[in-house]
């Protein structure tokens, strides 16, 4: 059994109140940590015009974006890979991994919590917990965790980042950081 924390941590959650736009905050919380640089809106990190007016943030315009501020980032699917969690474990040793799940909330619309989904950043994981240390936007800070503003088991990971109900392009995506200088 392994805990990782890495050694960068953000040193800001920000919790948002729509329903939309956690692409962007997810980016932000990145951003933040490797380059100090404040936001007063996350928003303004969309690269394009769907994205600032609906909310939405694809994988290509995550790299974009954090290539801006230069930080090195990839994206691709995981759906091939058999142990995901680890494999997920794998990428949090080398940076922070944004992944795409499923949005299953009773004040969300169950339909469309699945096809628009929701961007959460996994910082680190504990085994002792069968957690990953997270950042969700929609979530409120927890001080007594040692990064990320909350906690999600590896069978909720399991089971929210399938991508049901959408294409398979969709399924397992995620954005991983590089290891940063």
């Amino acid at each position: 059994m392994a805990d990782f924390i890495p050694r960068v941590k953000p040193l800001q959650y920000i919790t948002k109140s729509e329903n939309n736009q956690c692409g962007v905050y997810s980016l932000a919380n990145i951003i933040k940590t490797y380059t100090k640089q404040p936001f007063s809106d996350p928003k303004t990190l969309h690269t394009s015009f769907l994205g600032r007016i609906f909310g939405w943030t694809l994988p290509s315009e995550m790299i974009k974006t954090l290539r801006m501020y230069n930080i090195e980032a990839f994206w691709s699917s995981a759906r091939k890979k058999q142990a995901k969690i680890v494999f997920l474990k794998t990428l949090i040793r080398k940076g922070p991994v944004i992944i795409r799940i499923d949005l299953i909330e009773k004040e969300i619309n169950p339909l469309w919590g699945r096809i628009s989904g929701h961007w959460i950043v996994l910082w680190g994981f504990s085994d002792k917990q069968n957690s990953f240390y997270t950042y969700d936007s929609r979530k409120q800070n927890k001080n007594s965790l040692l990064v990320g503003n909350c906690l999600y088991s590896y069978a909720d990971i399991e089971r929210l980042w399938n991508g049901q109900r959408l294409p398979i392009y969709f399924k397992y995506i995620f954005v991983a950081v590089k290891k940063q200088n």
